[in-house]
C-alpha cells in the first residue's frame, strides 16, 4: 500500500526504513510490565513521547504548571501561562488523549494499529499537503512510503482524538475514532492513516 506522510521533523531520506524502537528501562517494574501490555512490539517516536518521556511532565496540576511550565499566578488574575507553558498544556492534553485512546482501542478495536506503534499519513498527496499548510512549517517535506499491503492500517478522523468537555465524550470520542466514524464535515486533513510499521520511505511527493 502506498501512502503519504509528512515529516515534520525533517529526518527522512529516500530507502529508510521506519521501524518501532524498544521499551526502554522505566522506574519500576509495575510501569515496564504495563508498557509491555500495551505496546509488546515496541513504540514509534510519537509513541515514545506520548506515553514514557518522563521528563515532559504533565502539565494537569496547578503546582507542576508553575514549576515546569512557566507559568505565575497574579493576583485577581488567576494564572498566566507564557508561550512556553502554553505549548505544555497543550502536550499534556495531547498525552491524556492518546493515552485514553489506546485503552478504548484495545477494547473496541484491537486488530487496528496503535496509535503508540505507527507512523501517520494519508492516501492523497493533497490531503498531505493540507496538514502541511495548517500544522506544520512551509517546505517540510512529503514521503511517499510504502507498507505491505497485508499490513493493518486504521483511517480515523483525527479531530476525535482530543480533549472535550467531559471525561464521557472523550472516551466516547475515542469510541468513534476506532470505529471509523468520520464527520460530515470532515476535510482531507482530518482522515488519518495509521500505518503499521515497518514503513518504507520511497521519494519525495511535494
Amino acid at each position: 500500500m502506498i501512502a503519504f506522510h509528512v515529516d515534520r521533523d525533517t529526518t527522512l531520506a529516500p530507502g529508510a526504513v521506519l521501524d518501532l524502537r524498544g521499551l526502554p528501562a522505566l522506574p519500576s517494574p509495575s510501569q515496564g510490565e504495563m508498557a509491555k501490555l500495551l505496546c509488546p512490539n515496541g513504540v514509534s517516536e510519537w509513541g515514545a513521547w506520548a506515553l514514557l518521556d518522563a521528563s515532559d511532565r504533565l502539565a494537569l496540576t496547578l503546582d507542576v504548571l508553575l514549576e515546569v511550565q512557566e507559568a505565575s499566578v497574579l493576583p485577581g488574575q488567576g494564572v498566566l501561562t507564557s508561550e512556553h507553558g502554553a505549548r505544555g498544556l497543550r502536550r499534556s492534553k495531547d498525552r491524556v488523549a492518546e493515552a485514553v485512546a489506546e485503552l478504548v482501542r484495545r477494547s473496541v478495536a484491537p486488530e487496528a494499529p496503535s496509535r503508540l506503534a505507527c507512523l501517520f499519513g494519508y492516501r492523497d498527496p493533497a490531503a498531505a499537503q493540507d496538514f502541511r499548510a495548517n500544522y506544520a512549517t512551509r517546505g517540510t517535506p512529503i514521503w511517499r512510503v510504502e507498507i505491505p499491503d497485508e499490513a493493518a492500517v486504521h483511517e480515523g478522523d483525527s479531530r476525535l482524538v482530543g480533549v472535550p468537555d467531559t471525561p464521557l465524550k472523550l472516551i466516547d470520542n475515542a469510541r468513534l475514532y476506532w470505529s471509523k466514524i468520520i464527520g460530515p464535515a470532515a476535510l482531507p486533513e482530518h482522515r488519518e492513516l495509521l500505518l503499521s510499521c515497518p514503513v518504507t520511505v520511497l521519494e519525495r511527493a511535494d
